[in-house]
């Protein structure tokens, strides 16, 4: 959904260069896998590499620029009757510019699993979060949590990407599904690599069509979702958040991160 033509100008000029850009991802995740073991490793080696590339990227009338940040600690959200979860392991943030102007932003939630066998298991608290939104608090204000009724109008707003090794095939080693292709196609809150033809593609594809402005929520026209995303940009600290916002919403550790990753695509010469 465009709601200008400089961004449908801009996702042109992107989608024009679609083959490059796809090889050039799937080389860092190809690297990431033979690198890493674990799913915070993983992140480390492919996040920075992708910043690096696209901060270098040039193709005719676009300019990209991305920045990346790792939060030592997962965000930790509550709903229902006590149900406590982990929001996901990264956001991903697309905006446009025109002449230094924003003119759209869409953005996916994402949950990364990895395995090195043939399953995945999936966390149906998180599951049902990522799908159906309910109502959940996530920070504080002030005296009382700070709630969250989101809408979304996509369904890729809440997905997920399962990460295995490179011998079960490139395109098992990263799938892509959003929480309700997940929650259909799992068996006993497990996907199996014997189950992957049921998805559409594979992670890094959707990088590039979240990039291209394919999927992912609008998020200007929404305004729950721009106040929760004005809620991570407060706890990846790209804003500024009250004292102890977030204090009780962070699960810490050193194999718990959360990682926001912010893109941007101007019109040439304009940042």
């Amino acid at each position: 959904m465009f709601f200008n033509n400089q961004g449908k100008e801009i996702s042109s000029r992107i989608k024009s260069h679609k083959q490059r850009l796809i090889f050039n991802f799937i080389r860092l995740h190809i690297d990431a896998i033979n690198k890493t073991r674990t799913e915070v490793q993983y992140f480390r080696h492919f996040f920075p590499a992708l910043q690096t590339y696209l901060n270098g990227l040039r193709i005719p009338g676009a300019n990209f620029s991305c920045r990346v940040k790792e939060i030592h600690g997962s965000p930790l959200v509550t709903y229902g009757a006590r149900q406590t979860c982990e929001l996901g392991d990264y956001i991903i943030i697309v905006k446009y510019k025109n002449n230094g102007m924003l003119v759209g932003q869409k953005t996916i939630v994402y949950q990364l699993k990895r395995s090195h066998r043939k399953s995945w298991d999936i966390d149906q608290r998180q599951l049902t979060l990522l799908k159906n939104w309910p109502t959940f608090n996530f920070g504080r204000r002030q005296n009382s949590a700070n709630s969250f009724t989101l809408r979304p109008t996509r369904p890729e707003y809440g997905s997920f990407v399962l990460v295995n090794d490179l011998r079960f095939g490139l395109f098992e080693s990263n799938i892509f599904g959003t929480a309700y292709d997940i929650f259909q196609n799992q068996n006993r809150n497990r996907i199996q690599v014997s189950d992957v033809d049921k998805f559409y593609y594979c992670g890094i594809i959707s990088y590039m069509s979240l990039l291209a402005w394919e999927i992912g929520e609008p998020i200007i026209p929404n305004t729950d979702i721009s106040d929760f995303t004005s809620a991570l940009y407060r706890y990846m600290e790209w804003e500024e958040d009250p004292p102890d916002e977030f204090i009780k919403y962070e699960r810490k550790g050193e194999d718990h991160s959360f990682w926001g990753i912010e893109i941007t695509v101007g019109t040439e010469g304009n940042k």
